[in-house]
């Protein structure tokens, strides 16, 4: 950690960390822009309106730059509650991340894709390992995506790119190579 950064343990009311509060500011490096802050909120967060009155404040704390949005706990997501969040996070003009992951988890969130911010949209891709549940990365992350998957994300990320100012795609199977293959991969079919 840089010196003079004050990180601090943020908790929720029963004591469980939410996350890491800094005093200081990310920044990105001189000549470079920072996108945006991904703000993930983990599987033991669902919703409610204190969580709700939680993410809205996220936006004051990372002012000037803008912040996206992603869930791990499933309850933001499922039929009943997916057009509240939707709609909550557009009220707030609050970039819902969407996300590509294995299904059938305690954590899987499904692959929805909705632009909640006029000004960014965008996409996290995990991959679709067999391994989702292992505690080491290069297993959980281990997923080289193939060809014909990058062709239908491309198509989709073309028809939510319609809808912000700006698209921004993540690829997070940060095993080996994957990542940096996978998008230069998918950027080529995004080409005109």
């Amino acid at each position: 950690m840089a010196p003079g950064v004050d990180l601090q343990v943020v908790r929720d009311t029963g004591g469980r960390q939410l996350g890491l509060q800094y005093g200081g500011r990310a920044r990105a490096p001189r000549g470079q822009r920072l996108g945006a802050i991904l703000l993930q909120f983990p599987p033991w967060f669902p919703i409610s309106k204190a969580r709700k009155d939680y993410i809205v404040a996220g936006p004051a704390r990372a002012a000037p730059d803008r912040v996206c949005i992603e869930f791990r706990n499933r309850t933001w997501m499922t039929p009943g509650n997916q057009e509240e969040t939707l709609s909550f996070l557009a009220q707030h003009r609050l970039a819902y991340v969407c996300v590509d992951m294995p299904q059938g988890h305690r954590d899987s969130i499904p692959p929805v894709l909705a632009a909640t911010a006029p000004d960014l949209a965008v996409v996290r891709l995990h991959g679709h390992s067999d391994k989702w549940d292992s505690k080491d990365i290069h297993e959980r992350f281990g997923y080289r995506y193939r060809e014909a998957e990058l062709t239908e994300w491309a198509s989709r990320v073309r028809v939510l790119a319609r809808d912000a100012g700006q698209t921004h795609v993540l690829f997070n199977n940060c095993y080996r190579d994957y990542a940096q293959t996978n998008a230069q991969q998918l950027a080529a079919l995004l080409q005109p």
